[in-house]
């Protein structure tokens, strides 16, 4: 039998301190992409390697990025305070947690490298966040 998930009723809130004592659910989302993990390669090909072929082992891991994608809402507090972290020259990591339908989330570190906002003739202003991924992924846990 298949199984899946909607996106549907999916949330991402962040907070500064892992969500012992307040957090704030970014309003608006439309859609969420990442983490982008991947691990680099390691050659360790040698003279004693045979058959021709290079040898490699698993590197470091990099957690990658995450964009989030949200129609925008100048007035909303959740909206106005991702400027505020982009703009920090201390750019502190915030805790973040995307929560799935089912009630299932991941819980990751990052800091705020980008918002970007697009204004279409002819459709909804939009705002794109882009969080650089700093440490592990906790994946996935429940609530």
């Amino acid at each position: 039998m298949a199984t899946g998930l909607l996106g549907q009723s999916s949330s991402l809130a962040y907070s500064t301190d892992d969500f012992s004592s307040s957090n704030v659910t970014i309003a608006n989302v439309t859609s969420v992409s990442g983490p982008t993990t991947s691990a680099d390669s390691v050659e360790v090909t040698n003279l004693s390697s045979t058959a021709g072929y290079r040898e490699y082992i698993q590197g470091l891991i990099s957690p990658g990025t995450m964009t989030i994608e949200c129609n925008l809402d100048p007035s909303d507090t959740s909206h106005q305070a991702i400027f505020t972290y982009i703009e920090d020259q201390a750019n502190t990591a915030l805790h973040f947690k995307l929560t799935f339908s089912d009630a299932t989330y991941i819980k990751f570190k990052g800091v705020v490298t980008g918002a970007e906002v697009s204004n279409p003739i002819d459709g909804a202003i939009t705002l794109s966040i882009t969080i650089q991924v700093t440490g592990n992924v906790d994946w996935p846990g429940s609530a």
